[in-house]
């Protein structure tokens, strides 16, 4: 079993951990992420949330899907900021 965490902010700038599992794992490329420019906008969908110490995580299912840099309307200003 693969594991990856990877640190993101949700759209009210808030720190979220992200932990990603088995082959979401393997083909997440951070150091190819890093090179974008910035910001780079994940949009994760099917996860799993939960709650620790009061603060707000993220974990993938079998169901999760990542987009890099989607092309959302919603996520214009929060580029543009």
């Amino acid at each position: 079993m693969v594991m990856r965490k990877v640190e993101i902010q949700n759209l009210n700038r808030n720190s979220l951990e992200l932990t990603l599992w088995d082959d979401l794992a393997e083909t997440f490329k951070k150091e190819e992420i890093d090179k974008l420019e910035k910001p780079v906008i994940i949009a994760v969908s099917s996860c799993r949330v939960s709650k620790y110490y009061n603060k707000l995580q993220l974990s993938s299912t079998p169901a999760t899907y990542y987009y890099i840099n989607p092309r959302i309307p919603q996520l214009e200003q929060y580029q543009a900021e």
